[in-house]
């Protein structure tokens, strides 16, 4: 199963320390640029402007969004930092105070707005990071149940057609499906352990390239028409990238064999640092559209995860469904 998804959050209590120092170092440089204004204006400059660009850095992490960086942290803080620096240029005791005050007003507003956004940010953490397991987890159950389900409903319906006219090879179907149904309960059973254990080696060793064309004689057994010819050699790709691999051939394979017609075409090309996936099969005339359940979304998930591209659309000139994916190694 695909690692938890981490949700950064500030309430981290080394995100927290770090920005503390950043925000109190980021002003303290500023105010000694300030001072340094009289006795050297290059000096001032450099001190204040550095300042000012660590503390609004420091502010703005904790901003999920552009826009509330801009006119949440940047335009307020700098107009504190530009009002706190006229305020000590002023010879008027009554100048220094409106600017002062003023300043200091934004500074509030500014760090207002900063603790108000990381305390929604706190809140929602743990419930956004709950809701990606739970994706994850959907994912996972899909691609280790779906694929041996749908191979197990080829094989009975191979048997229904061949039960009158062909006994035996009716029989034969049966025990395939009996035997893709264990391999079913078999993996439903491992789901449940890694659920109420949590060790993800529950699951077992994951799935190999070398394991594709396994995956493609189990669907060819059951009576599936796939045009594959395995690519010489076996590229270098890492945990994440072999198991996106092996999860979109299988979740493309099944797909196509539920709802496609016809025979269907896979190809599997290895690049110096990448893998790509073609597969495609006719369809009928009533699909025009694709609804992404459960398996596509998590499919487009995992390789969105390593890095890679998923594309997967109806031709409605050819009558075909098509699947394209780029892996990075």
């Amino acid at each position: 199963m695909p690692d938890p998804v981490h949700v950064p959050s500030s309430s981290s209590p080394v995100h927290r320390g770090l920005s503390i120092w950043a925000t109190l170092v980021g002003f303290g440089t500023w105010a000694i640029g300030v001072l340094l204004w009289p006795e050297s204006l290059a000096l001032g400059v450099v001190f204040t402007v550095g300042g000012g660009g660590l503390l609004a850095s420091s502010l703005a992490v904790s901003v999920s969004t552009i826009a509330g960086r801009v006119w949440g942290v940047i335009v307020p803080l700098t107009a504190a930092l530009v009002l706190l620096s006229q305020s000590i240029a002023q010879a008027s005791f009554s100048s220094r105070t409106v600017l002062l005050t003023l300043g200091v007003l934004c500074l509030i507003l500014t760090f207002a707005f900063v603790v108000t956004q990381r305390s929604r940010a706190e809140r929602e953490a743990p419930e956004l990071s709950h809701v990606q397991q739970q994706r994850g987890l959907a994912s996972e159950i899909h691609d280790v149940v779906g694929h041996t389900l749908a191979a197990t409903m080829l094989h009975v319906s191979a048997a229904r057609l061949a039960l009158r006219t062909d006994p035996d090879s009716a029989i034969e179907s049966l025990e395939l499906a009996e035997k893709h149904g264990r391999r079913s309960i078999s993996d439903i059973r491992s789901v449940v352990q890694l659920l109420r254990s949590g060790d993800q080696q529950s699951l077992g060793a994951i799935p190999a390239v070398t394991d594709i064309p396994t995956l493609v004689d189990d669907l060819r057994t059951a009576g599936a028409d796939i045009d594959f010819t395995e690519p010489d050699g076996l590229p270098d790709l890492s945990t994440g990238s072999m198991l996106t691999l092996y999860r979109v051939v299988q979740e493309g394979l099944t797909n196509a064999v539920r709802h496609g017609t016809g025979s269907i075409e896979l190809r599997i090309a290895y690049g110096s640092d990448f893998v790509t996936v073609h597969i495609t099969n006719a369809i009928g005339t009533r699909v025009s559209t694709i609804r992404e359940g459960t398996g596509l979304t998590g499919m487009r998930d995992r390789v969105g995860a390593v890095g890679g591209t998923l594309d997967i659309h109806v031709d409605e000139a050819d009558r075909r469904w098509t699947l394209d994916a780029w892996i990075p190694a």
